[in-house]
């Protein structure tokens, strides 16, 4: 399965490309006089990183209001829990503070778990994207000497 994290990560690929390449030819582009369409190339690559980074950042906000929801709910179970029984007389007060608490930092910790899970798993793409460029891209062609005969 892949990650959403996934597209974010290959899109950063085409742009530092195009930089490096830009920035070693850049005499060739000002002498070309072709700065505008490069600024054009370089704006389109930069919307689709910024695109697919505003679409991370929407996801892992979607993702930590549930978790919040979530420990809201489990943090509204265990208080009325404990006064229902604290009214009966079946728990004591201390208990009921202890379970609180411990409900309290239910939150932080589902944060900080998937915050793990997903850091490890963007880790493992990039290990999955140095050996893609390793292993299976192509190699460039040997580069063969010419000789030009002006005459």
């Amino acid at each position: 399965m892949k990650s959403s994290w996934s597209p974010c990560i290959i899109s950063r690929s085409p742009l530092y490309a195009h930089f490096t390449e830009t920035i070693g030819g850049l005499v060739v582009i000002r002498g070309l006089h072709k700065q505008e369409y490069f600024r054009k190339i370089v704006c389109s690559k930069l919307n689709d990183r910024t695109r697919c980074e505003l679409a991370g950042l929407a996801i892992a906000g979607w993702l930590n209001l549930r978790l919040q929801l979530i420990a809201l709910l489990v943090v509204t179970g265990v208080f009325f829990t404990g006064v229902i029984g604290r009214a009966l007389n079946i728990i004591d007060v201390n208990l009921v503070g202890l379970a609180l608490i411990y409900a309290l930092m239910l939150s932080s910790l589902m944060t900080s778990l998937v915050s793990v899970v997903s850091s490890t798993e963007v880790d493992f793409i990039a290990v999955e994207r140095c050996r893609e460029l390793t292993e299976e891209t192509p190699f460039e062609a040997d580069v063969v000497a010419c000789s030009v005969v002006v005459s």
